[in-house]
């Protein structure tokens, strides 16, 4: 297997939403971001977005405490 590219790890930083996208493809069970998205509404994509953002939010906070 080809080791990824510089290029490829930049794709992400460019398109921060495929990176989430393919994430939540993992973590929801699918296979496919390309059917999760047609099949999941824009609305419950942000909900679960936003999930996830306040999730790692309070990891990073309470990270942080603990390092007082």
């Amino acid at each position: 297997m080809r080791e990824p590219t510089k290029a490829l790890y930049e794709q992400f930083d460019d398109h921060p939403d495929r990176e989430f996208d393919l994430f939540l493809c993992l973590e929801l069970g699918w296979t496919s971001v390309e059917r999760m998205r047609r099949e999941m509404s824009a609305a419950e994509w942000n909900a679960w977005r936003l999930y996830y953002l306040r999730r790692n939010q309070e990891q990073e906070l309470a990270r942080m405490q603990q390092g007082r």
